[in-house]
This record gives structure tokens, C-alpha cells and sequence, in this order.
């Protein structure tokens, strides 16, 4: 864990593997701060924070795990950064036809992203088509404060897929909800075949 409880401008490379602490003070990147992730279980954090805390871009891993081929299928990820993103940006996304998808809440259905060049917005969850163990990159500054309203589009009741927006842990019963249910469901993909997985 790397804490930062002064004001620090990173000179060179460094490379977070668990918990970046911020205790009140600033850090300027420079462009040098990597948050590594290197397994399902392994991925680095921001603690605490907020954007006057971070000044510059911060470089973001997001794993994607496999496990063979009957592993492959959809594994669903956003980005934390304060700008969304052009999605030709990220690096590691699969360039074919519906390997890149999201969830259309008023039709109740998924459909493929086409346009690479269009923007990933915040809180938005994309489903990446992985058959093979890969990594996600991008790069920007995080974003730390608060997000919100996140207004849904869906006229009637219905499932909609949002991401968490921050480089950390999200506490659901934080959140304050408006004629949202109590209930979340996250993705499990498993290894009985492609594409198989199941909501818990």
C-alpha cells in the first residue's frame, strides 16, 4: 500500500498493486501513476480523495480473466476516469463485429457497439468479448468526487447495467436510490461453456 499524506509530485514510474491511500493533501501524476491489475483477485484502488486530490492522468489496468476455452464469453467493465473516453482508446478491446456490446434498456436487449470512435460514458457497462486472458488500459484523470443523478432511461420498471464509476470500492447501500429496487445482480461467468455464466 502507498500512502500519500503530503503534497507530492511523482518525479518517475510508480506502480500500484493494492491501495493508493490519499490523506488529504495533492499528488500530481506527471503522467506516472500506474494502477496495476493482474488477476481476478489483484487490482489496485484509490482511497479516498477527491479530483482537486489527483492533478494529471493516471494510467488504469482492468483484468480480464479466462480459464480456457469453455471460459469465453462476455466479461462486463467501465472505466473511473472523470472524461469519458473515446473507446478506440482503450487498449485490449477486441476489434470484431459484437465483441464489444452494451445492455439497450429500452428495447431490453443487447446490441454491439459499432462506433469505436464515439465515447464510453461514465457508469456505463460494456460487455468485452474475451477468449483469452487479457488486460484492459486506458488513461486519464480518476474520478473521485461525487457522481450524480445517473437518470435511467427507461419509462417503465426494468433491468438497466451501470458500472461503478470510481477507481475503488462501491458501497450499494450508499447510493441513494429513486425508484430503484434494493437489489443488485453482478455477472458470474463460469467454465461449463461459451458464453455460460449466470446474475447473483
Amino acid at each position: 500500500d502507498i500512502y500519500i499524506n503530503q503534497n507530492t509530485t511523482l518525479a518517475g514510474n510508480v506502480f500500484v498493486n493494492r491501495n493508493l491511500n490519499l490523506v488529504a493533501n495533492s499528488l500530481t501524476t506527471g503522467g506516472n501513476l500506474h494502477l496495476k491489475s493482474t488477476s481476478a483477485a489483484s487490482t489496485a484502488r484509490i482511497n479516498g480523495g477527491t479530483n482537486a486530490s489527483i492533478t494529471g492522468n493516471v494510467n488504469f489496468e482492468r483484468f480480464l480473466p479466462w480459464a480456457g476455452a469453455g471460459n469465453n464469453g462476455f466479461r462486463f467493465a467501465t472505466h473511473s476516469l472523470r472524461t469519458a473516453p473515446v473507446i478506440n482508446t482503450v487498449s485490449g478491446l477486441p476489434v470484431a463485429t459484437n465483441t464489444l456490446i452494451l445492455f439497450n434498456e429500452t428495447t431490453n436487449s443487447y446490441e454491439g457497439i459499432s462506433n469505436r470512435a464515439g465515447t464510453w460514458p461514465l457508469a456505463a457497462g460494456y460487455g468485452v468479448w474475451t477468449n483469452a486472458a487479457n488486460t484492459l488500459t486506458y488513461s486519464g484523470e480518476p474520478q473521485l468526487n461525487s457522481v450524480g443523478p445517473i437518470s435511467l432511461p427507461r419509462a417503465n420498471a426494468g433491468w438497466h447495467y451501470l458500472g461503478n464509476p470510481f477507481p475503488s470500492v462501491l458501497d450499494w447501500e450508499a447510493v441513494t436510490r429513486t425508484q430503484v429496487d434494493n437489489a443488485i445482480y453482478i455477472w458470474e461467468k463460469d467454465n461449463t461453456g461459451e458464453g455460460n455464466g449466470v446474475w447473483g
